[in-house]
Order: C-alpha cells, then sequence, then structure tokens
C-alpha cells in the first residue's frame, strides 16, 4: 500500500474511532517524512492541535529511543506503519481526556443509582 492511501486510510479510520468514542477521545495521524509539520489529520479535540503542527517533541524521542516498534505509553497508544524495509511512515497517537471521561462516568452512575431509587 502507498503513503497516501495508507495515510487516507488511517484518517477515515479516526474518524470513525473518534464517532464512536465521542469528544473526549482525539486521534493524531502523523506523516512521519517531515516532521516539521507531521500532522496530516487529527480527529477530536482533546490537545486543540490542528493539521500541520509540527511532530511533539514527546513523539519524536519515543520514536528515537524505540523505533518503529516504539511500545504503548500510557496514556497515550503509539503505532507506526512501516514498510517492509521496516522504515517508518506514520504514527497514530491516541488521546484521552480522562478528567472528563472520569467526570462523565461519575455523573452516568450517579443517574443510575437516583433512577434505581425511585
Amino acid at each position: 500500500m502507498d503513503k497516501k492511501t495508507l495515510l487516507e486510510n488511517l484518517c477515515r479510520i479516526a474518524d470513525g474511532l473518534v464517532a464512536f468514542w465521542g469528544r473526549d477521545y482525539e486521534i493524531a495521524i502523523h506523516d512521519l517524512s517531515r516532521l516539521e509539520s507531521s500532522l496530516v489529520h487529527i480527529a477530536g479535540e482533546v490537545t486543540k492541535r490542528a493539521p500541520g503542527a509540527p511532530a511533539t517533541d514527546f513523539l519524536i524521542n519515543h520514536l528515537s529511543r524505540y523505533g518503529a516498534d516504539a511500545p504503548d505509553v500510557r496514556p497515550y497508544r503509539a503505532q507506526a506503519a512501516k514498510e517492509r524495509a521496516e522504515k517508518r511512515l506514520a504514527s497514530q497517537a491516541d488521546n484521552v481526556d480522562h478528567a472528563r471521561a472520569e467526570a462523565a462516568l461519575q455523573r452516568a452512575v450517579e443517574r443510575l443509582h437516583v433512577a434505581q431509587l425511585r
């Protein structure tokens, strides 16, 4: 699969996952061939970043340290798409606003409790 098709597919997947998980979830798609403006797509609004933004220092350092086999780091999930020659093409970074997600869960539990008392 060529890089353009790979990035297009990752963007569609990111949009679908964020539509499913909601506004407290964000997926950033990076083109690692151009770190100065690597962010090609962002689904969600957790970090308020926009396409054209550079790769974060965290992403650069993590990939420099581990290469294409970079492990997940909580609360981030790092995935790199690779060519056969193990050259990194793209990265998917998942960001979750845990405070908002936990507050929403707490509200849901409270509503269930109130509903059970009625």
